[in-house]
This record gives C-alpha cells, structure tokens and sequence, in this order.
C-alpha cells in the first residue's frame, strides 16, 4: 500500500519503449507475487536473472523499495556457488576453493544452476545420490559431493537466506576411506620392519635426507621436494623445519606461501 517512483530513463526509440514495458509488467508480475506468498515461476526467475546482467540499477531500485528482496527469494544455486568460491578465495589456497566448486558443481548440474535454493528439497538430494550411485560412483566420492555442498547451504543460513538446510543424509554410508587394495599393498610394504631396512640402507645422499624428513615430519612429498637450507633452523635449543604449502597454479613467491613449523628430529 506505499506508492513508489522508479526512474527507468528516457525512451528515445520504439524498441526502449517496448522495453520499459516490458520492465512494466515484470514488476507488476512481482508485485502480484509477493501479495500471494507464492514462488516465482521459471519464466519470472529467467527475467529476473537477465535482469540483473543487463540492467543492475533497476535490480538495486528494486531491493531498495523492497520490491525483491535479496533471499532466499531470489537466490541460485549457483549465485550461492559462486559466492562460496570467491569468499573461500579469500581464506583457502586457490586450489582447495577451485576443489571445493567442483564438488559442488555435480548437484548444481543435478537440480539446475537457475534453480533457487528455497526450492531445493531432501528430495532432490536422495533422487541425487541414487544418480551417483547409478552411474557407479564410490562411496567416498558421494559423500564428498554431499559434504561439501551442505557445506555451501549451511552458509546461505548463516547469511539467513534460508531457515533450515535442505542437504540431509547418512554420513555413515559415506565415510572416507581406503580402497581395500591400496589398504593390502600398504599392509604388504609399509611395515616398521621394511622403514627401518630402507632408512638404514646405503642410499645417495639426497634420497636419504627426502625419505627421512618425510618419515619423521609426517610433511607431504611436495612440501620436501620444495625446502631451502634457509628452512631450516639448526637452533641447538629449538632446531626446527618451516614447511611452505606449494601452491604451483599460481606460482607464488615463496614469501606468500602458508608456512608450518616442526621439530626438527
């Protein structure tokens, strides 16, 4: 019951004028919407996603007379993806957030990028791991797809975009584990009687000084190969190793890598 002006510009040809009316009768369409509590059908989502591609400032106009609202209302899935991608950006190695959007990437292709996440329901979420495990996924892929889109979901609530997460399963049937042939092999090879025969045998310098930081620092293969003498701290107190997250996709400078600190042995 509150009258408000929008300045839409000036209509100088027949098609912007066919345009304004356009824009016309999709904010009498919202209108009509938000007075019935209903959802907006796919016709109305696809106007209002072009919408905010081609004309931002009528988007804006409309969120300030709160016309649309920016929640749960209007908001993709892959808004959300995205969203997720770029503040991880900001708090993860480029990889882990590139990782992240791909697991992520499997269910938004499942329900549709356009689709609102208001409408994404527990249905579609077992109808999603029937298709995972129809087309012959593991178990530990399942639930990496799952884990982590419930991950994105659970920070659409915290922004209060939606009330409860829709992203419900059984954890159990999903836990991450070894294939029981890479279990066996490490069984077979991987005893402390084998370690001991290879740490103790005579090998080149190089090869000797890899396999003995990476069995007694637990570091990754990459984080050994990657080490300076100026890693190393031959403090007689408190002798240590600074490990450095190697992050090759976007070759950083080896001051802005993460760095971790371990005794060294």
């Amino acid at each position: 019951a509150k009258h408000a002006m929008i300045n839409l510009g000036y209509a100088n040809t027949k098609k912007a004028e066919r345009a304004f009316y356009s824009i016309e009768d999709f904010i009498s369409d919202l209108e009509a919407i938000k007075q019935s509590g209903h959802k907006m059908d796919s016709n109305l989502r696809q106007q209002l996603q072009s919408y905010k591609r081609t004309n931002p400032k009528l988007i804006a106009a409309l969120e300030k007379h709160n016309i649309i609202v920016r929640m749960r209302s209007n908001i993709t899935i892959s808004e959300l993806i995205e969203g997720i991608y770029h503040l991880n950006l900001k708090t993860t190695k480029h990889r882990t957030a590139r990782n992240y959007k791909q697991a992520q990437s499997h269910f938004v292709r499942f329900v549709g990028n356009d689709t609102l996440i208001a409408d994404v329901t527990a249905g579609d979420v077992v109808e999603f791991e029937a298709k995972c495990l129809n087309d012959g996924y593991a178990s530990n892929t399942i639930g990496n797809y799952l884990k982590r889109i419930k991950f994105a979901f659970e920070y659409a609530i915290k922004k209060e975009w939606l009330e409860q997460n829709p992203i419900q399963y059984d954890s159990k049937k999903y836990k991450t584990k070894k294939s029981s042939k890479t279990e066996q092999l490490q069984k077979q090879f991987c005893t402390a009687e084998n370690l001991a025969r290879l740490l103790d045998a005579d090998k080149h310098f190089e090869w000797d000084v890899l396999l003995t930081i990476v069995r007694w620092s637990g570091c990754r293969i990459a984080e050994a190969l990657i080490l300076r003498w100026e890693d190393v701290d031959f403090d007689p107190v408190d002798p240590t190793i600074t490990f450095r997250g190697k992050d090759t996709e976007h070759n950083r400078d080896r001051s802005e890598m993460p760095t971790r600190v371990t005794p060294l042995w």
